[in-house]
């Protein structure tokens, strides 16, 4: 079985739960069988991120740093409206989607 990259894309306002769903269920994949996947988030510059309902986190990479992804999720929330107008976050998405097996989205 092939080891797949899983990038979580984050923005400001994202829906805290759309990003984190996701990602509890790859990383759980991943603490049982770390040959299956390896789980990082990623967001425009990196570092710290305020999500709709307050939440901070810290994005593991920046769009810059990011390797490839075979599995891209790109969540949902108030930010999204936003990010549509972003040329570097579709610029991202874009790039990551053309090699990626899978692009998927929330709620979006």
């Amino acid at each position: 079985m092939k080891k797949r990259t899983v990038a979580i894309v984050l923005f400001n306002d994202v829906e805290e739960l759309d990003f984190a769903g996701p990602w509890e269920v790859f990383s759980y994949f991943h603490e049982e069988n770390p040959e299956w996947c390896d789980v990082h988030t990623v967001s425009e510059t990196g570092g710290e991120i305020r999500c709709s309902k307050g939440l901070r986190v810290i994005a593991d990479h920046s769009f810059a740093t990011a390797p490839p992804a075979d599995i891209l999720v790109v969540p949902g929330g108030h930010g999204r409206r936003r990010e549509v107008n972003n040329p570097r976050m579709i610029a991202f998405i874009q790039a990551h989607a053309k090699h990626s097996e899978l692009t998927t989205s929330v709620c979006t």
